[in-house]
Protein backbone atom coordinates (compact mmCIF):
# COMPACT_ATOMS: atom_id res chain seq x y z
CA UNK A 1 0.00 0.00 0.00
CA UNK A 2 1.12 3.45 -0.77
CA UNK A 3 1.30 6.61 1.15
CA UNK A 4 -0.63 9.93 1.03
CA UNK A 5 0.21 13.28 2.55
CA UNK A 6 -3.46 14.08 2.51
CA UNK A 7 -6.53 11.66 2.73
CA UNK A 8 -8.70 15.26 2.23
CA UNK A 9 -8.57 19.09 0.80
CA UNK A 10 -10.61 21.50 1.48
CA UNK A 11 -10.87 24.56 -0.83
CA UNK A 12 -12.96 27.64 -0.38
CA UNK A 13 -13.86 30.53 -2.75
CA UNK A 14 -16.15 33.95 -3.22
CA UNK A 15 -18.74 32.50 -6.17
CA UNK A 16 -17.28 34.54 -9.58
CA UNK A 17 -13.53 34.89 -8.21
CA UNK A 18 -10.80 33.86 -10.77
CA UNK A 19 -8.37 31.59 -8.99
CA UNK A 20 -8.52 29.51 -6.23
CA UNK A 21 -4.66 28.54 -4.92
CA UNK A 22 -3.77 24.71 -5.90
CA UNK A 23 -2.78 22.00 -3.52
CA UNK A 24 -0.33 19.08 -3.35
CA UNK A 25 -0.11 15.81 -2.80
CA UNK A 26 3.02 14.02 -2.05
CA UNK A 27 2.92 10.22 -2.67
CA UNK A 28 5.03 7.45 -1.21
CA UNK A 29 6.16 4.00 -1.82
CA UNK A 30 3.65 4.44 -4.96
CA UNK A 31 5.06 2.22 -8.23
CA UNK A 32 5.90 3.84 -11.48
CA UNK A 33 3.11 4.25 -13.77
CA UNK A 34 0.64 5.28 -11.08
CA UNK A 35 -2.52 6.88 -12.61
CA UNK A 36 -5.02 9.72 -11.32
CA UNK A 37 -8.76 10.38 -12.09
CA UNK A 38 -11.36 12.58 -10.87
CA UNK A 39 -14.84 12.18 -10.93
CA UNK A 40 -15.93 15.89 -11.19
CA UNK A 41 -14.93 17.71 -14.29
CA UNK A 42 -13.91 21.04 -12.16
CA UNK A 43 -11.38 19.05 -10.63
CA UNK A 44 -7.61 19.52 -12.50
CA UNK A 45 -5.23 16.88 -11.99
CA UNK A 46 -1.04 17.42 -12.72
CA UNK A 47 0.83 14.26 -11.65
CA UNK A 48 4.53 15.19 -11.52
CA UNK A 49 7.10 12.17 -11.02
CA UNK A 50 10.18 13.97 -11.67
CA UNK A 51 11.67 14.65 -8.20
CA UNK A 52 12.18 11.95 -5.45
CA UNK A 53 9.25 12.19 -4.17
CA UNK A 54 6.10 11.82 -6.80
CA UNK A 55 2.93 14.40 -6.41
CA UNK A 56 0.12 15.13 -7.18
CA UNK A 57 -1.42 18.67 -8.14
CA UNK A 58 -4.80 19.34 -7.34
CA UNK A 59 -6.56 22.56 -8.75
CA UNK A 60 -9.56 23.77 -9.59
CA UNK A 61 -11.19 25.24 -12.83
CA UNK A 62 -13.23 28.32 -11.59
CA UNK A 63 -14.91 27.99 -15.31
CA UNK A 64 -16.65 24.91 -14.35
CA UNK A 65 -18.20 26.51 -11.26
CA UNK A 66 -21.87 27.50 -11.66
CA UNK A 67 -22.87 28.22 -8.18
CA UNK A 68 -22.72 28.52 -4.72
CA UNK A 69 -22.56 26.02 -2.12
CA UNK A 70 -20.95 23.30 -1.17
CA UNK A 71 -19.32 20.55 -3.80
CA UNK A 72 -17.58 16.73 -3.38
CA UNK A 73 -15.58 15.37 -5.59
CA UNK A 74 -12.90 12.41 -5.43
CA UNK A 75 -9.98 11.31 -6.72
CA UNK A 76 -9.41 7.80 -7.15
CA UNK A 77 -5.00 6.79 -7.41
CA UNK A 78 -4.04 3.49 -8.63
CA UNK A 79 -0.79 1.79 -8.09
CA UNK A 80 -0.23 -0.57 -10.60
CA UNK A 81 2.81 -2.18 -9.08
CA UNK A 82 1.00 -3.30 -6.03
CA UNK A 83 -2.38 -3.29 -7.58
CA UNK A 84 -3.80 -0.80 -4.93
CA UNK A 85 -6.38 2.37 -5.00
CA UNK A 86 -6.59 5.07 -3.24
CA UNK A 87 -9.43 7.47 -2.50
CA UNK A 88 -8.66 11.63 -1.93
CA UNK A 89 -12.04 13.40 -0.75
CA UNK A 90 -12.09 17.01 -2.13
CA UNK A 91 -14.58 19.55 -0.68
CA UNK A 92 -14.92 22.83 -2.38
CA UNK A 93 -16.75 25.55 -0.39
CA UNK A 94 -18.47 28.56 -2.56
CA UNK A 95 -19.42 31.50 -1.04
CA UNK A 96 -22.39 33.14 -2.19
CA UNK A 97 -21.32 37.02 -3.41
CA UNK A 98 -22.83 39.40 -0.89
CA UNK A 99 -22.80 43.11 -0.93
CA UNK A 100 -23.22 45.08 2.43
CA UNK A 101 -22.64 48.21 4.23
CA UNK A 102 -19.70 49.08 6.64
CA UNK A 103 -22.71 49.82 9.23
CA UNK A 104 -25.46 47.41 9.81
CA UNK A 105 -27.80 50.43 11.20
CA UNK A 106 -27.57 54.04 10.76
CA UNK A 107 -29.55 56.70 13.29
CA UNK A 108 -30.91 60.03 12.83
CA UNK A 109 -32.42 62.52 15.13
CA UNK A 110 -33.94 66.25 14.96
CA UNK A 111 -33.92 67.88 17.86
CA UNK A 112 -33.73 71.49 19.17
CA UNK A 113 -29.81 71.56 19.49
CA UNK A 114 -28.74 68.94 17.34
CA UNK A 115 -29.39 67.58 14.31
CA UNK A 116 -28.06 64.97 12.03
CA UNK A 117 -29.97 64.08 8.79
CA UNK A 118 -27.49 62.87 6.56
CA UNK A 119 -25.49 59.68 6.67
CA UNK A 120 -22.68 58.29 3.97
CA UNK A 121 -21.73 54.53 4.24
CA UNK A 122 -19.27 52.18 2.05
CA UNK A 123 -20.75 49.77 -0.09
CA UNK A 124 -18.53 46.44 0.61
CA UNK A 125 -18.46 42.52 -1.11
CA UNK A 126 -16.43 39.42 -0.40
CA UNK A 127 -16.11 39.12 -3.95
CA UNK A 128 -13.01 40.20 -5.55
CA UNK A 129 -14.36 41.55 -8.86
CA UNK A 130 -16.09 44.81 -8.99
CA UNK A 131 -20.12 44.04 -8.25
CA UNK A 132 -22.61 46.36 -9.79
CA UNK A 133 -25.34 47.18 -7.02
CA UNK A 134 -28.35 48.99 -6.99
CA UNK A 135 -30.18 50.88 -3.16
CA UNK A 136 -33.59 51.09 -2.36
CA UNK A 137 -35.65 52.00 0.90
CA UNK A 138 -39.33 51.09 1.89
CA UNK A 139 -40.33 54.30 3.73
CA UNK A 140 -40.83 57.66 1.64
CA UNK A 141 -38.56 59.75 4.37
CA UNK A 142 -35.19 58.59 3.33
CA UNK A 143 -33.56 59.58 -0.11
CA UNK A 144 -30.89 57.38 -1.19
CA UNK A 145 -27.79 58.93 -3.51
CA UNK A 146 -25.93 55.87 -5.02
CA UNK A 147 -21.95 56.80 -5.79
CA UNK A 148 -21.36 53.22 -7.59
CA UNK A 149 -17.95 54.31 -8.84
CA UNK A 150 -16.64 54.94 -5.44
CA UNK A 151 -18.66 51.96 -3.66
CA UNK A 152 -20.39 54.42 -1.53
CA UNK A 153 -24.14 55.30 -0.64
CA UNK A 154 -25.44 58.85 0.90
CA UNK A 155 -28.63 58.62 3.16
CA UNK A 156 -30.72 61.57 4.09
CA UNK A 157 -33.90 61.86 5.66
CA UNK A 158 -36.81 64.03 4.52
CA UNK A 159 -38.13 65.56 7.53
CA UNK A 160 -41.19 66.64 5.90
CA UNK A 161 -42.39 62.88 5.04
CA UNK A 162 -41.76 61.74 8.63
CA UNK A 163 -43.83 61.50 11.21
CA UNK A 164 -43.19 64.09 14.49
CA UNK A 165 -42.08 62.87 18.24
CA UNK A 166 -42.56 59.18 16.75
CA UNK A 167 -39.45 57.08 16.43
CA UNK A 168 -39.85 55.53 13.18
CA UNK A 169 -37.65 52.88 11.12
CA UNK A 170 -37.07 51.77 7.73
CA UNK A 171 -34.95 49.48 5.64
CA UNK A 172 -32.63 50.25 2.86
CA UNK A 173 -31.75 46.87 0.73
CA UNK A 174 -28.60 46.54 -1.52
CA UNK A 175 -28.70 44.46 -4.41
CA UNK A 176 -26.77 43.64 -7.21
CA UNK A 177 -27.83 44.70 -10.63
Amino acid sequence: QFGLSANTLAFNTTFGDATISSQKINLSGIGAGWTASADADWLVLTPDTSGETPTLTVAIDTSKITGWGLFKASISLYDPASGTYSIITIELAVDAVRLYGNYPAIAFNSLDTQQTSIHTIDILTNSENAIAWQASANVNWLTLTPDTANNKLTIATIPANASDNTLSFGEITISAT
